[in-house]
């Protein structure tokens, strides 16, 4: 459920300005020829723009993606065309001139948007893009250009010393506050406490939760006996030791694998999910965990959980609302469409009504996605003074879930499996909410935390109080 932003890494970024490096020192013997130079440059360009329109926040990155871009640049940067329509005019060569300082510009910028939660406001966007012009115009006259003349007339030792005594002006402080975890205390206690909660998960995680093989390693929660099979991807996961609150030998065993939402037949599109290592088998473990209930007595239920509004639309926490499917069935789709959407409605319907041929099952309605980092939002609130708690609307929980709670009804009604529905723990009559009296519920965007899911631990009695 966490990654590491490898994009911000020495060695996944250091090739990319290297890149231009080698087309400063091997030009003269790799200029093409006049005739084949504007060839050059449209085929570059034309690389940078597929970038933008096929590469989006759910494509892997870095990777083998990272190339195309760069060796579009290199190709236009070899043809070098003076007075290009595309690099010749007058706005280009300002924005060139001043690329370094913009570049620099644009990141405290945009975190300025992020903490004031309007990088979703296009409004806001053009006015951070607008005040990062400024700024990097001024700190380019005012700072690079000087400095660079500066440096330029130096002496070699003067020149090394200065580099020297910058970079250890930045790395000291850098070195001290890594090797101390941080600056405690520079935050009012409350506000750490809130940001802390991102690390209340699951405290079995690493062990219980399947990332890649077929098969689960079926870890068992509030006894040794089992009782309850709790199935599904990362959103049972994080219930799974609310479940076994719920009764005092509750014996529930976890089957749940990441990303993986369990239906018959389901598989994964990898073109739209992003990296997904060579071990990562989904299919397989749905397949797993269908013949081990065939076999499994029948007196075991099943509780099961899935994020399908992510799988069928994307992921909302990275505001991508593309209705482009990271699963599919019968056949690939490229967006949400009532088709798609039939179809997976359908599936749901029949895996249940599958299960429950042989067993009780219990679905549960999709637990509410904030789409926004539950702690990271609401202590960024606090440490501005803004004390209050954070929530979605109903209704947009809603629109992009209806489609799911409408299946589950119809397996209730075709073959008679329970519904569970936490919306009356988290929700009240028009807002869904991430924090309670300024306490997260999630240790994310949309996974419950340990605090969180205790709410749902009631719900849940009455998977034991029907096994009696």
């Amino acid at each position: 459920m966490l990654r590491v932003h490898s994009l911000f890494l020495l060695p996944m970024r250091a090739w990319e300005m290297l890149a231009g490096g080698v087309v400063f020192i091997f030009s003269p013997a790799l200029r093409p020829a006049e005739a084949s130079r504007r060839w050059m440059e449209s085929g570059g360009f034309a690389l940078v723009v597929m970038s933008i329109l096929i590469f989006d926040m759910e494509s892997s990155w870095p990777g083998w993606r990272a190339t195309v871009p760069v060796l579009g640049a290199m190709m236009i940067l070899l043809a070098n065309i003076q007075g290009s329509l595309w690099t010749g005019g007058r706005l280009a060569q300002w924005l060139g001139d001043r690329s370094y300082s913009l570049y620099l510009w644009h990141w405290p910028v945009f975190v300025a948007l992020v903490y004031g939660e309007l990088h979703r406001a296009y409004w806001a966007v053009a006015i951070g893009i607008a005040l990062t012009m400024i700024l990097g115009d001024i700190s380019s006259r005012w700072v690079e250009n000087p400095s660079r003349r500066f440096l330029g007339q130096a002496k070699s030792f003067h020149f090394a010393a200065i580099l020297i005594l910058a970079l250890l002006v930045v790395a000291l402080p850098a070195l001290t506050v890594r090797l101390m975890n941080g600056v405690g205390g520079r935050l009012p206690p409350v506000v750490e406490k809130v940001a802390a909660e991102s690390n209340n998960v699951n405290p079995r995680v690493k062990e219980c939760h399947a990332d890649k093989g077929n098969v689960s390693p079926s870890c068992i929660w509030g006894g040794s006996e089992w009782k309850v099979i709790a199935l599904g991807d990362s959103h049972i996961s994080v219930v799974v030791s609310a479940i076994a609150a719920a009764h005092k030998s509750a014996g529930v065993v976890q089957w749940s694998y990441s990303g993986c939402p369990f239906i018959l037949g389901v598989k994964i599109n990898r073109v739209n999910v992003g990296k997904l290592g060579s071990d990562y088998q989904c299919e397989g473990f749905v397949e797993w965990a269908r013949s081990q209930l065939a076999i499994l007595p029948p007196q075991l239920p099943v509780v099961i959980l899935n994020r399908y509004a992510a799988q069928a639309f994307g992921l909302n926490e990275i505001n991508s609302e593309s209705e482009r499917p990271r699963v599919y069935f019968s056949k690939i789709h490229h967006r949400a469409s009532p088709e798609f959407l039939e179809e997976f409605g359908e599936r749901i319907v029949d895996t249940a009504c599958e299960i429950a041929k042989q067993r009780r099952v219990y679905l549960v309605r999709p637990i509410p996605e904030m789409g926004f980092d539950v702690p990271k939002t609401l202590s960024r609130r606090l440490a501005l003074g803004l004390k209050e708690d954070v929530s979605i609307s109903l209704d947009d929980y809603r629109k992009r879930n209806q489609w799911v709670w409408a299946a589950q009804d119809a397996a209730a009604k075709r073959c008679g499996v329970r519904i569970l529905d936490p919306l009356p723990y988290l929700c009240d009559a028009s807002r869904c909410y991430g924090s309670r009296n300024l306490q997260p519920l999630y240790m994310d965007s949309n996974h419950l935390s340990e605090t969180g899911n205790k709410l749902l631990t009631p719900m849940f009695q009455s998977v034991f109080d029907e096994s009696r």
